[in-house]
């Protein structure tokens, strides 16, 4: 049984992981195409992922400073004019916090719809045959 099967992951998932994890590491670093690595690996316990990502360089970008990039001599200094802050709104501040908890709740409704799929997914394939 291949490790994305018992992970319950499917190849293109897993296909698209790996794309997405080197686009952002790549980002940062040049990397050695030719011996990288990056498999799923699953026991009773657990499933890991890995990734063998050989690093040839890092992009210079991310460790020298621009000459273009303004020192902190060069930026504005920040006023704050606390007489221009006012109070806030009541309906605003109360219409944002249902909002937020709105959100909050969506969140939380499909992070237990998900849980309870891969839950399902976990079970059919752990029931004895």
């Amino acid at each position: 049984m291949l490790a994305h099967d018992r992970a319950a992951i499917a190849p293109e998932t897993l296909e698209a992981m790996r794309l997405e994890i080197l686009a952002v590491v790549s980002k940062y670093v040049e990397l050695d195409s030719d011996a990288m690595e990056i498999s799923l690996d699953s026991s009773d316990r657990m499933t890991v992922l890995m990734a063998n990502l050989p690093i040839r360089r890092i992009n210079p970008e991310f460790f020298t400073v621009k000459e273009s990039e303004p020192g902190a001599e060069e930026l504005p200094e920040i006023v704050l004019d606390e007489s221009l802050i006012g109070e806030p709104d009541p309906e605003a501040v109360v219409e944002e916090v249902v909002a937020e908890a709105e959100a909050e709740t969506a969140v939380s409704d499909e992070v237990e719809t998900v849980a309870a799929e891969l839950e399902e997914t976990f079970d059919s394939k752990t029931e004895p045959s």
